[in-house]
């Protein structure tokens, strides 16, 4: 970058100023706009491109921009300092190289140029009527890039590659929100609002809880009377079980409880008569709890109270 720049007889200006890294040069004609510039151009570029005669003889640049036989330019790019000195002599007009006030052959003076940033200047009217591919030329040599080439190619190509592998991705994606979108359209929604059919669904959740509970009860009843029967059956047992010393006898009478007709002539039970007493309360009960059992309703709670009704008549019978 330049920082400073110093001309002796250049145009008729002695400079010697410091260069902002952006600067803008204002003022009225004549008053040394352009020959900054123009001085600039010349220290670094050996010539003025954007002069009307931009010639790079060391006789036509003293003839038309110095005022006397010699002529200087020099700009500092960072701390190196890069000077031209056009003078005449017998031989004609002359043109000595120095970086840092030490003489340099045209090559040592470049290769220090370049050392130092490789300042560029370019002309914007010359510049906005080249070609695109030129003006992309020119882009390039004034900021060259950082990075091999071939390097920035390889980029470009993982990046096409990227750009590739993205698109697939967006068009399997599209294909799965259409489907998402119409497998959405065609779910059918309960009737009623939202707040509705969540008040149906715990509705619905309360009544199977307890329906579980019922069916629990009725297990736990129905496991009861089973204990209290063998508890009872086996007490029967104990009891109608003859002592070694007590002769054995015969009841005296029957169980009122057992719905038999006792025959005191012959001492035994006899069949009831249908007519008299009615159907048997139990055989009607059993024949209810086989019908459920066929039509697979052995757990349910109508069965399940059909056994406890049933166990109920038979403790009554064992009584």
């Amino acid at each position: 970058m330049i920082t400073h720049l110093k001309t002796r007889g250049f145009k008729g200006f002695d400079i010697d100023e410091d260069i902002p890294q952006k600067a803008l040069f204002l003022g009225k004609n004549k008053s040394g706009k352009s020959t900054r510039a123009a001085a600039i151009s010349l220290a670094v570029m050996g010539y003025i491109p954007f002069a009307t005669k931009p010639s790079k003889n060391n006789a036509d640049i003293l003839n038309d921009y110095g005022v006397r036989d010699t002529l200087t330019v020099a700009a500092t790019c960072g701390d190196t300092e890069f000077e031209r000195h056009f003078y005449r002599t017998d031989k004609g007009v002359s043109q000595r190289l120095r970086v840092d006030k030490k003489k340099h052959s045209a090559a040592d003076f470049a290769v220090a140029l370049a050392n130092a940033g490789g300042p560029r200047i370019i002309d914007i009217n010359a510049f906005m009527g080249l070609s695109d591919q030129k003006k992309i030329d020119s882009l390039f040599d004034i900021f060259p890039p950082s990075a091999n080439l071939k390097s920035l190619d390889s980029e470009i190509e993982k990046a096409k590659k990227d750009v590739s592998r993205l698109e697939k991705q967006e068009r399997a994606d599209t294909a799965v929100i259409q489907r998402l979108t119409q497998s959405k359209g065609e779910i059918e929604l309960p009737a009623g609002s939202l707040a509705e059919v969540q008040a149906e669904i715990e509705k619905l959740t309360d009544q199977v809880k307890q329906a579980q509970e019922n069916l629990k009860q009725a297990e736990i009843e129905e496991a009861r009377l089973d204990a209290e029967e063998k508890a009872r059956a086996a007490a029967a047992e104990e009891y109608k079980a003859p002592s070694k010393d007590v002769e054995k006898q015969e009841p005296e009478f029957s169980n009122p409880g057992n719905h038999r007709i006792h025959d005191f002539v012959s001492g035994k039970d006899m069949k009831p008569d249908a007519e008299y007493f009615g159907p048997d309360p139990i055989q009607s009960i059993q024949k209810i709890i086989d019908t459920l059992n066929g039509a697979g309703c052995g757990i349910c709670a109508a069965a399940i109270v059909a056994k406890q009704e049933l166990k109920k008549f038979r403790k009554e019978v064992a009584a």
